[in-house]
This record gives structure tokens, C-alpha cells and sequence, in this order.
């Protein structure tokens, strides 16, 4: 009998697991949804890395920045909260965790990123 050269692995997953691994686009951007008309987002406060995706180089892209917004998420999220209040009802809140110096989620697609492996959390910041 002939030897093939090549191990053939089975790996078992439950339907379960598979429901509980963690989305790492849901992670790095939180959304509440509210109940009026009113959008805040915010794009640059965000210190994660984002898996699989090298840092910008802002290759001609204009005005290129990776610096953080500092305190900008509380700020949404304060804001929110005064806005809740006194309207009765929640404004929608976006806020990006991720690191700029990845993903400029304040731009248009071809300058926010470099690496494909951003996209899905780029588009789950603006979906």
C-alpha cells in the first residue's frame, strides 16, 4: 500500500459554539440603537487594534491623521444620556473602539483602510 503523503483532520464543532464565538466587527464598534431621529457617531476615539490589519500609511490620502479624539465616547455616550432625558426618547448611538491608525472610519472607504480585512468592521460601523 502506497503511502498518500497528507493527514486528514476532522474537527467537530457544536452549532453552539459556533453562535458563541465572538464577532470581532461587534467588538470594536458599540451601537445602541434609540427610538428618535438623531444619530451620534463617533469615528475616533477608539484604541483597539483590529486583527488581521496593519496599521495606515496614508498613502495618498489627503489630510492624513491617526491621532485619537480623547474622550470623544464619553462624550456621545453623556450626550445620549442628556438627550434621553429631555427628549423622552434615545437618540442612535455609533461609537468605533478601534484605533484610527487602522481604520479612519470618517472616510470614504478607499482612504479609511488598506487592508481588506478592515472592511467588515468599517462596514459595521456605517451599517
Amino acid at each position: 500500500m502506497k503511502s498518500l503523503g497528507f493527514i486528514l483532520a476532522i474537527v467537530v464543532v457544536s452549532p453552539t459554539t459556533l453562535a458563541q464565538a465572538p464577532n470581532p466587527a461587534e467588538q470594536l464598534v458599540t451601537v445602541k440603537s434609540g427610538n428618535r431621529p438623531i444619530i451620534i457617531s463617533c469615528p475616533h476615539d477608539g484604541t483597539a487594534a483590529v486583527s488581521g490589519v496593519g496599521e495606515r500609511s496614508g498613502f495618498a490620502v489627503d489630510k492624513f491623521v491617526t491621532a485619537r479624539d480623547t474622550g470623544a465616547g464619553e462624550v456621545a455616550s453623556k450626550l445620549a444620556d442628556l438627550l434621553e432625558k429631555s427628549l423622552g426618547g434615545s437618540p442612535h448611538v455609533v461609537i468605533a473602539r478601534f484605533s484610527r491608525q487602522y481604520i479612519d472610519a470618517n472616510r470614504p472607504p478607499q482612504d479609511a483602510y488598506e487592508w481588506n480585512a478592515a472592511k467588515v468592521v468599517y462596514d459595521r460601523y456605517h451599517d
